[in-house]
């Protein structure tokens, strides 16, 4: 495991070299090249506040390098070393946590496989977060050639996957047993001096008799369960972690701002506050912008790093931003095709605003960006005069002024399901055809046939476009715009930050860059094309802020963009 400093967003990453058994046949190699590409895929889905997030999986000069967020924390496996045992109530919180983080991923269709101490991060504001998943994933694609494929600790691994070789959910809650057994006694329950006496104790013996459970014991008995068909489920264990704990735990983000709708103050759970770096980040490629990487903190594992040649990109581009960190020894490190990911960061505060404001927070937004009057519209809702020596085309979608007053964005509290939305914020179903999870006060208005959804409180919003079509190779859409923008001066001093491919299903193409709004201020968006598994399911996504504020607001963007579900 490796510590990368994303500098463009000011902020670290974790990079994984994830190493294939020596001996691979060259279609067993294909083979879990290609899987890996598809289960990170997966992986990069998940939208949970105690998961931890996979950015992206590049691959160098034929070796996986799997991109992770990075937490602030200690491992769990670290803090019962350095600790000892957890108090019970401690170790409820954390199991009611990781419950969540497991059940977002099964709902996900990923499977964990590698629940173990060493993957459980204790946050340094006290999240449990689950992490691993990079490596799960790989472990999972191995399995696909050997006979075994089990790279985790044995103590942790399901007696279903010994005896079977077979990866389940209830062998992911059977790892989350053990793990808790060892939070609380601080020891695995098969704590044997050898991997055969391990192994042999798994297949027949009952768990080591529990001293500090308490309350705990009955449940973590349960997900020890042999017979999966018997085993505790998920549902279960939260229910039961609960009374250990008392009522619904109370956020455990102290830095996070609330502020509930003016017409609902309750809060809803789900995800914490955007204020946090919790919610999933949609890929973007940076073909020349490189990266190095350093040690990060040891847990045991033994780590490398290739040395790659690259050339440093241009220091006169923003890509130059994601400046190389040198090593100690100054090897290169990587040449990143790192998905770096910029967004949206602090909650809109308060919801309602008099729908007059909110024109006129449309309207400015609109002349900042296309050079249109800054007044507001007349009465009758005509278009304020178009400035002498701007582009007439706007240079993003929703740029150009409401022809009608924009409306509240409605709640379906029957279509939101079980899907994970943050405090305070709501479901969306929109007519057109798409949900989407929403902040407090947002107004919705449209822009020929594209949906706008924008936040009244600052410059920024989303447009949804549906009518888009499938391309053969999306990044092709993105280059014949972008071209199309520039030769109609629609983007005085643009900067092409990126144009390339993402990793989605069916294929997807992402472009992102900045360009002078004629009242000076630098404008910034980020514009998605998603093809769907389908025909008729293809979709793009624009993002605008002004460029002062893009990476401030990095994880509104995030939640908006990961949430968004097209209807079939």
């Amino acid at each position: 495991m490796w510590l990368a400093r994303d500098e463009l967003l000011d902020r670290d990453v974790a990079v994984k070299q994830v190493l294939f058994r020596v001996g691979l046949t060259e279609r067993e190699d294909a083979e879990l090249r290609e899987r890996t590409l598809r289960e990170a895929q997966a992986a990069a889905q998940l939208v949970h506040p105690n998961v931890v997030w996979v950015y992206d999986v590049i691959t160098v000069e034929d070796q996986p390098w799997i991109v992770m967020q990075h937490v602030p924390s200690r491992s769990l496996h670290r803090v019962l070393t350095d600790d000892g045992p957890l108090p019970v109530d401690a170790v409820a919180r954390i199991g009611i946590e990781l419950v969540g983080a497991l059940g977002a991923a099964h709902r996900a269709g990923v499977l964990h496989r590698d629940v173990t101490p060493r993957t459980v991060l204790i946050a340094t504001d006290g999240r449990a977060l689950l992490g691993g998943f990079g490596s799960a994933v790989i472990e999972g694609v191995a399995a696909v050639s050997q006979s075994w494929g089990i790279t985790t600790s044995p103590q942790y691994v399901a007696p279903e996957r010994v005896r079977d070789g077979v990866s389940s959910p209830g062998a992911d809650l059977w790892a989350l047993g053990a793990t808790l057994y060892a939070a609380v006694e601080g020891r695995p329950p098969y704590s044997r001096p050898g991997l055969v006496q391990t192994l042999m104790a798994l297949a027949t013996d009952p768990p080591d008799r529990m001293q500090r459970a308490g309350p705990l014991a009955r449940i973590i008995e349960g997900l020890l369960e042999r017979d999966v068909r018997q085993r505790m489920g998920a549902a279960e264990v939260t229910r039961r972690l609960r009374k250990i704990t008392g009522p619904v735990l109370a956020s455990s983000y102290p830095h996070a701002r609330r502020v509930a709708p003016a017409d609902d103050p309750s809060p809803q759970p789900g995800l914490p506050d955007a204020a946090h770096d919790t919610t999933r980040a949609l890929p973007t490629t940076w073909p020349d912008a490189r990266t190095r990487v350093l040690p990060a903190t040891r847990s045991g594992d033994t780590t490398q790093v290739l040395p790659v040649s690259g050339t440093p990109a241009d220091r006169n581009t923003p890509t130059a931003r994601l400046r190389a960190l040198a090593t100690a020894d100054g090897r290169t490190g990587l040449r990143s095709a790192l998905t770096l990911v910029v967004a949206v960061a602090a909650l809109a505060a308060g919801g309602g605003l008099a729908v007059v404001g909110a024109q006129r927070t449309l309207d400015g937004l609109h002349s900042a960006v296309t050079g249109t009057g800054g007044g507001t519209p007349a009465d009758d809702g005509g278009q304020a005069p178009v400035g002498a020596t701007a582009s007439t085309i706007p240079a993003a979608p929703c740029l150009a002024p409401a022809q009608e007053p924009p409306r509240m964005v409605s709640e379906d509290a029957s279509a939101r399901g079980d899907r994970a939305v943050p405090p305070d914020w709501s479901w969306h179903a929109d007519d057109e055809g798409f949900g989407i999870a929403v902040p407090p006060g947002w107004l919705r208005f449209t822009d020929g046939d594209v949906v706008c959804l924008q936040d009244p409180h600052q410059d920024r919003l989303l447009a949804v476009d549906l009518t888009v079509q499938r391309r053969t190779i999306p990044s092709d859409h993105w280059s014949a715009e972008a071209d199309r923008l520039t030769e109609a001066g629609a983007l005085p001093g643009y900067t092409r930050i990126s144009i390339g491919p993402l990793i989605r299903p069916g294929g997807a193409a992402e472009w992102e860059y900045a360009w002078d709004g004629p009242d000076g201020e630098r404008r910034h968006a980020r514009r998605l094309l998603v093809n769907g598994t389908s025909p008729g399911m293809a979709y793009a996504l624009t993002w605008v802020t002004p460029d002062a504020t893009w990476t401030d607001s990095e994880s509104v963007y995030r939640v908006l963009s990961g949430s968004f579900r097209r209807s079939a």
